[in-house]
Protein backbone atom coordinates (compact mmCIF):
# COMPACT_ATOMS: atom_id res chain seq x y z
CA UNK A 1 0.00 0.00 0.00
CA UNK A 2 0.92 3.95 -1.34
CA UNK A 3 -0.32 5.44 1.85
CA UNK A 4 2.43 5.87 4.18
CA UNK A 5 0.15 6.34 6.91
CA UNK A 6 -0.92 3.14 6.80
CA UNK A 7 2.68 1.93 7.44
CA UNK A 8 2.90 4.29 10.66
CA UNK A 9 -0.57 3.32 11.86
CA UNK A 10 0.59 -0.33 11.35
CA UNK A 11 4.18 0.41 13.56
CA UNK A 12 2.50 2.50 16.53
CA UNK A 13 0.52 -0.81 16.50
CA UNK A 14 3.36 -3.14 16.63
CA UNK A 15 5.32 -0.88 19.53
CA UNK A 16 2.11 -0.29 21.58
CA UNK A 17 1.83 -4.26 21.14
CA UNK A 18 5.06 -4.60 22.29
CA UNK A 19 4.76 -2.18 25.56
CA UNK A 20 1.76 -3.99 26.53
CA UNK A 21 3.69 -7.48 26.39
CA UNK A 22 6.16 -6.11 29.22
CA UNK A 23 3.67 -5.80 31.81
CA UNK A 24 2.90 -9.54 31.68
CA UNK A 25 6.20 -10.21 31.55
CA UNK A 26 7.44 -8.23 34.34
CA UNK A 27 4.23 -9.31 36.12
CA UNK A 28 5.25 -13.09 35.12
CA UNK A 29 8.66 -13.26 36.38
CA UNK A 30 7.78 -11.60 39.53
CA UNK A 31 5.22 -14.21 40.31
CA UNK A 32 5.80 -16.93 38.30
CA UNK A 33 9.03 -19.41 38.57
CA UNK A 34 9.16 -20.37 34.71
CA UNK A 35 11.29 -20.06 31.14
CA UNK A 36 10.31 -16.22 30.49
CA UNK A 37 11.67 -17.39 26.73
CA UNK A 38 8.68 -19.15 26.46
CA UNK A 39 6.56 -16.58 26.15
CA UNK A 40 9.02 -14.36 24.60
CA UNK A 41 8.79 -16.67 21.65
CA UNK A 42 4.90 -16.82 21.40
CA UNK A 43 4.87 -13.06 21.55
CA UNK A 44 7.63 -12.44 19.00
CA UNK A 45 6.71 -15.52 16.69
CA UNK A 46 3.19 -13.07 16.67
CA UNK A 47 4.93 -9.95 16.20
CA UNK A 48 6.43 -11.46 13.17
CA UNK A 49 3.50 -13.10 11.66
CA UNK A 50 1.72 -9.56 12.24
CA UNK A 51 4.49 -8.22 10.09
CA UNK A 52 4.19 -10.66 7.80
CA UNK A 53 0.67 -10.18 7.10
CA UNK A 54 0.13 -6.25 7.00
CA UNK A 55 -0.69 -6.82 3.00
CA UNK A 56 -4.36 -6.39 3.56
CA UNK A 57 -6.44 -5.00 6.13
CA UNK A 58 -8.11 -7.94 6.69
CA UNK A 59 -4.81 -9.56 7.68
CA UNK A 60 -4.14 -7.30 10.13
CA UNK A 61 -7.36 -6.89 11.97
CA UNK A 62 -6.98 -11.00 12.27
CA UNK A 63 -3.61 -10.86 14.01
CA UNK A 64 -5.26 -7.87 15.99
CA UNK A 65 -7.58 -11.03 17.50
CA UNK A 66 -4.49 -12.73 17.78
CA UNK A 67 -3.23 -10.86 20.44
CA UNK A 68 -5.86 -10.22 22.29
CA UNK A 69 -5.97 -13.52 22.91
CA UNK A 70 -2.87 -13.93 23.89
CA UNK A 71 -2.87 -11.02 26.11
CA UNK A 72 -6.02 -12.50 27.69
CA UNK A 73 -4.04 -16.02 28.15
CA UNK A 74 -1.16 -14.09 30.14
CA UNK A 75 -3.62 -12.61 31.93
CA UNK A 76 -5.71 -15.79 32.95
CA UNK A 77 -2.07 -17.66 33.31
CA UNK A 78 -1.66 -14.74 35.96
CA UNK A 79 -4.65 -15.12 37.71
CA UNK A 80 -4.53 -18.56 38.00
CA UNK A 81 -1.24 -18.48 40.10
CA UNK A 82 -2.66 -15.28 42.07
CA UNK A 83 -6.22 -15.02 42.56
CA UNK A 84 -5.61 -10.94 43.71
CA UNK A 85 -4.90 -10.43 39.65
CA UNK A 86 -7.20 -8.85 38.04
CA UNK A 87 -8.91 -10.20 34.66
CA UNK A 88 -9.12 -7.99 32.41
CA UNK A 89 -12.35 -9.05 31.60
CA UNK A 90 -13.26 -8.53 35.29
CA UNK A 91 -15.29 -5.75 37.19
CA UNK A 92 -16.69 -4.03 33.61
CA UNK A 93 -17.87 -0.79 34.44
CA UNK A 94 -20.92 0.86 32.97
CA UNK A 95 -18.77 2.37 30.27
CA UNK A 96 -17.89 -0.55 28.97
CA UNK A 97 -21.13 -2.25 29.09
CA UNK A 98 -22.22 0.47 26.69
CA UNK A 99 -18.85 -0.05 24.67
CA UNK A 100 -20.10 -3.70 24.30
CA UNK A 101 -23.33 -2.40 22.87
CA UNK A 102 -22.16 -0.53 20.29
CA UNK A 103 -20.00 -3.63 19.13
CA UNK A 104 -23.34 -5.49 19.09
CA UNK A 105 -25.93 -2.62 17.71
CA UNK A 106 -23.15 -2.06 14.95
CA UNK A 107 -22.47 -5.67 13.83
CA UNK A 108 -26.16 -6.35 13.94
CA UNK A 109 -26.60 -3.90 12.02
CA UNK A 110 -24.31 -3.89 9.48
CA UNK A 111 -25.36 -7.79 9.02
CA UNK A 112 -29.11 -7.17 8.69
CA UNK A 113 -28.61 -4.62 6.39
CA UNK A 114 -26.15 -6.06 3.74
CA UNK A 115 -26.56 -9.95 4.76
CA UNK A 116 -22.99 -11.89 3.70
CA UNK A 117 -22.75 -9.91 0.76
CA UNK A 118 -20.30 -7.45 2.73
CA UNK A 119 -19.01 -9.51 5.52
CA UNK A 120 -15.75 -9.90 5.12
CA UNK A 121 -16.04 -5.66 5.74
CA UNK A 122 -18.58 -6.22 8.40
CA UNK A 123 -16.15 -8.60 10.84
CA UNK A 124 -13.22 -5.75 10.39
CA UNK A 125 -15.94 -3.36 11.97
CA UNK A 126 -16.39 -5.58 14.54
CA UNK A 127 -12.81 -6.42 15.07
CA UNK A 128 -11.73 -2.49 14.92
CA UNK A 129 -14.83 -1.70 17.94
CA UNK A 130 -13.75 -4.84 20.24
CA UNK A 131 -9.78 -4.22 19.94
CA UNK A 132 -10.53 -0.67 21.26
CA UNK A 133 -12.96 -2.33 24.12
CA UNK A 134 -9.73 -4.37 24.58
CA UNK A 135 -7.31 -1.59 24.76
CA UNK A 136 -9.56 0.74 26.30
CA UNK A 137 -9.42 -1.90 29.59
CA UNK A 138 -6.20 -3.07 29.44
CA UNK A 139 -5.41 1.02 29.92
CA UNK A 140 -7.55 1.45 32.74
CA UNK A 141 -6.26 -1.49 34.55
CA UNK A 142 -2.75 0.19 34.15
CA UNK A 143 -1.20 -2.92 32.52
CA UNK A 144 0.90 -1.04 30.24
CA UNK A 145 4.37 -2.00 30.48
CA UNK A 146 7.79 -0.07 30.78
CA UNK A 147 10.42 -0.30 28.82
CA UNK A 148 13.17 -0.04 31.86
CA UNK A 149 13.02 0.28 35.98
CA UNK A 150 12.93 3.91 36.47
CA UNK A 151 15.78 4.26 38.44
CA UNK A 152 17.92 7.13 37.41
CA UNK A 153 16.91 10.27 35.00
CA UNK A 154 17.52 8.68 31.72
CA UNK A 155 15.39 5.23 32.06
CA UNK A 156 12.93 8.16 33.13
CA UNK A 157 12.60 9.78 30.34
CA UNK A 158 12.99 6.25 28.02
CA UNK A 159 10.21 5.54 29.80
CA UNK A 160 8.26 8.78 29.32
CA UNK A 161 8.93 9.02 25.56
CA UNK A 162 7.52 5.68 25.65
CA UNK A 163 4.49 6.06 27.61
CA UNK A 164 4.00 9.39 25.67
CA UNK A 165 3.82 7.77 22.47
CA UNK A 166 1.64 4.81 23.26
CA UNK A 167 -0.85 7.42 25.07
CA UNK A 168 -0.61 9.49 21.82
CA UNK A 169 -1.76 6.20 19.67
CA UNK A 170 -4.08 5.40 21.81
CA UNK A 171 -6.12 8.68 22.13
CA UNK A 172 -5.53 9.01 18.18
CA UNK A 173 -7.10 5.26 17.90
CA UNK A 174 -9.85 6.07 20.35
CA UNK A 175 -10.97 9.36 18.70
CA UNK A 176 -10.96 7.58 15.05
CA UNK A 177 -13.15 4.98 16.38
CA UNK A 178 -16.10 7.65 17.63
CA UNK A 179 -15.78 9.27 14.51
CA UNK A 180 -15.57 5.45 12.70
CA UNK A 181 -18.69 4.56 14.31
CA UNK A 182 -20.81 8.00 14.09
CA UNK A 183 -20.16 7.52 10.16
CA UNK A 184 -21.68 4.26 10.45
CA UNK A 185 -24.56 4.45 12.47
CA UNK A 186 -25.50 7.63 10.14
CA UNK A 187 -24.43 6.06 7.03
CA UNK A 188 -25.31 2.23 7.11
CA UNK A 189 -28.22 2.43 9.66
CA UNK A 190 -29.59 5.68 10.15
CA UNK A 191 -29.89 6.97 6.59
CA UNK A 192 -31.97 4.13 5.39
CA UNK A 193 -34.38 5.10 7.74
CA UNK A 194 -33.98 8.89 7.70
CA UNK A 195 -33.86 8.58 3.67
CA UNK A 196 -35.20 5.35 2.56
CA UNK A 197 -34.10 3.38 -0.78
CA UNK A 198 -37.72 4.28 -2.64
CA UNK A 199 -35.91 8.21 -3.09
CA UNK A 200 -33.87 9.36 -5.60
CA UNK A 201 -30.74 10.06 -3.33
CA UNK A 202 -30.16 6.16 -3.33
CA UNK A 203 -28.23 6.55 -6.67
CA UNK A 204 -25.56 8.73 -4.41
CA UNK A 205 -25.21 5.47 -2.24
CA UNK A 206 -24.38 2.02 -2.29
CA UNK A 207 -27.61 -0.52 -3.42
CA UNK A 208 -30.65 0.43 -4.94
CA UNK A 209 -33.53 -1.81 -4.20
CA UNK A 210 -35.46 -3.63 -7.40
CA UNK A 211 -38.47 -1.24 -8.13
CA UNK A 212 -37.52 1.86 -7.03
CA UNK A 213 -38.27 4.64 -9.95
CA UNK A 214 -36.53 7.97 -10.67
CA UNK A 215 -37.64 11.02 -12.75
CA UNK A 216 -34.22 11.28 -13.98
CA UNK A 217 -31.23 9.03 -13.90
CA UNK A 218 -28.79 11.09 -14.51
CA UNK A 219 -29.61 10.89 -18.87
CA UNK A 220 -33.08 13.28 -18.22
CA UNK A 221 -34.99 10.72 -18.66
CA UNK A 222 -37.26 8.60 -16.44
CA UNK A 223 -35.75 4.26 -15.38
CA UNK A 224 -37.10 1.83 -12.73
CA UNK A 225 -34.45 -0.50 -11.06
CA UNK A 226 -34.41 -4.07 -13.13
CA UNK A 227 -31.87 -6.55 -13.23
CA UNK A 228 -31.68 -5.50 -16.40
CA UNK A 229 -31.18 -2.15 -15.96
CA UNK A 230 -28.45 -2.82 -13.83
CA UNK A 231 -26.20 -4.79 -15.90
CA UNK A 232 -27.50 -3.19 -18.98
CA UNK A 233 -25.19 0.01 -17.54
CA UNK A 234 -22.48 -1.84 -16.24
CA UNK A 235 -23.32 -1.52 -12.61
CA UNK A 236 -23.23 -5.20 -10.31
CA UNK A 237 -26.24 -6.84 -9.50
CA UNK A 238 -26.28 -8.22 -5.48
CA UNK A 239 -28.80 -11.51 -6.18
CA UNK A 240 -29.23 -12.03 -2.27
CA UNK A 241 -30.28 -8.14 -1.75
CA UNK A 242 -32.27 -7.77 -4.88
CA UNK A 243 -30.27 -4.75 -5.58
CA UNK A 244 -28.13 -2.66 -7.82
CA UNK A 245 -24.93 -1.34 -6.49
CA UNK A 246 -24.31 2.01 -8.59
CA UNK A 247 -21.21 2.88 -6.27
CA UNK A 248 -18.99 1.74 -9.20
CA UNK A 249 -18.92 0.16 -12.58
CA UNK A 250 -17.97 -3.43 -13.13
CA UNK A 251 -15.90 -3.86 -15.87
CA UNK A 252 -16.29 -7.10 -18.26
CA UNK A 253 -13.71 -8.97 -19.25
Amino acid sequence: MEDNSYIYFLLGLMFCFSQIYLYFRREILKSIKTNIKYYDSICCFLLGLFALNILTLFSVFYNIITFIIFFSWLDWVLYKNDPQHQLWWHQLTKGNYFYLSVIIFTFIGLFLQHKFYLFSSTLICTMILLFGFFWKRIKQQKKIGLFIDSRNVGSKIINWIGNFIHNIFYYTYQTGVIFFFLFLLFRIILLPVIDPLDVDSCLDGYFCKEGNSFDDCGDGKPCVITKEYCLEHNYKWIEQLRSCDMSGEVHKL
